[in-house]
C-alpha cells in the first residue's frame, strides 16, 4: 500500500494548469483529482520500477476559475527503503487548440515541475510549479499546487 501512495504522489506533480489570457508573468494556485493505472517490475536488488499514467481534472485560480483536462505519464523507481523518485510528463487541455505541458520531478508526496511550453494561448509558456499530495486511494487521489508562469 505504501508503494502505491508514493506512485500517486509521483503522478500528481504535473496536474497543474493555467488559463493565461494575457502576456506576462502570473502566479496561480489550484487543486486537482486524478485516476491512475500502473505497471510495476521488481528488480533483483529489491527495488521496484514502475510506469504509470493518469488522467483527471485540475482547477486554476483564474477569474473565473476554470477546469482543464489533464493526462500524465511517468516512470519511476521505488528504493528498498521505500523512497520514490519519478520523472513525469503531463499535458493539459482546454478545447482542441489550447494545450499546456510540464515536466515534473517527484520525490515522495511533494515535487516540482518545469513548464515546457504548449500551443494556442499557451504557446511559448515557461515557469515553475510546486505541488503536494492531499489524499490518495488505490486508483488515484487529489493534490494542491502553486505555479508561476510566463507567456510571451
Amino acid at each position: 500500500m505504501t508503494k502505491r501512495l508514493n506512485i500517486f504522489a509521483a503522478l500528481t506533480g504535473s496536474l497543474l494548469v493555467s488559463h493565461v489570457a494575457l502576456a506576462g508573468t502570473k502566479t496561480f494556485i489550484g487543486t486537482g483529482e486524478i485516476v491512475r493505472s500502473e505497471l510495476t517490475m521488481n528488480l533483483g536488488n529489491g527495488e521496484t520500477v514502475f510506469g504509470a499514467r493518469s488522467s483527471g481534472l485540475a482547477t486554476i485560480s483564474t477569474e473565473p476559475p476554470e477546469l482543464l483536462e489533464v493526462k500524465c505519464m511517468g516512470l519511476g523507481l521505488i528504493s528498498v527503503q521505500n523512497e520514490t523518485e519519478t520523472d513525469i510528463y503531463c499535458t493539459f487541455r482546454r478545447g482542441n487548440d489550447d494545450a499546456f505541458d510540464v515536466k515534473a520531478k517527484s520525490t515522495g508526496k511533494r515535487g516540482t515541475a518545469k513548464v515546457i511550453g504548449g500551443s494556442g494561448r499557451w504557446k511559448g509558456a515557461t515557469g515553475s510549479v510546486t505541488f503536494k499530495q492531499l489524499t490518495t486511494t488505490e486508483t488515484g487521489g487529489s493534490f494542491s499546487y502553486k505555479m508561476t508562469i510566463s507567456t510571451p
